[in-house]
């Protein structure tokens, strides 16, 4: 088990014209709470986006809890235990508190949403 729960190693992110990420380093440690600070077009965002596998780097490595990962989309690093709540928060703002809440996490019972058991969840959150 690694002392890290997520590394970011040498992380490069390419867009057309411009390099996003170079050679990112991160090591999150349990429990550690970090802040991203940097000006417009620092590469916060595209940082972000990498870790919740919006994004694919084009080199570098991602680790959770030692293990090295590959995130083909938000469904993914969800899975391995990394998620992100964007500053733009109107975005759902036409779902209920409960649909909100189970985003990329539904409960279902058969092949139906289970919306008894996910209000009841809801209001224990």
């Amino acid at each position: 088990m690694s002392e890290y729960v997520v590394e970011l190693k040498n992380a490069t992110k390419r867009f057309p014209g411009v390099v996003a990420l170079k050679n990112m380093q991160l090591s999150v440690k349990p429990g550690e709470i970090l802040g991203l600070i940097g000006e417009n077009g620092a590469g916060k965002s595209t940082l972000i986006k990498v870790l919740t596998g919006v994004h694919q780097a084009d080199e570098g490595q991602i680790f959770v809890d030692g293990v090295e990962q590959h995130f083909k989309d938000p469904n993914d690093s969800a899975a391995a235990g990394i998620a992100c709540v964007y500053q733009e928060l109107n975005i759902e703002k036409l779902l209920s508190i409960t649909d909100n809440i189970f985003i990329n996490k539904w409960i279902k019972k058969g092949t139906l949403l289970d919306y008894p058991t996910m209000h009841k969840k809801a209001k224990e959150v």
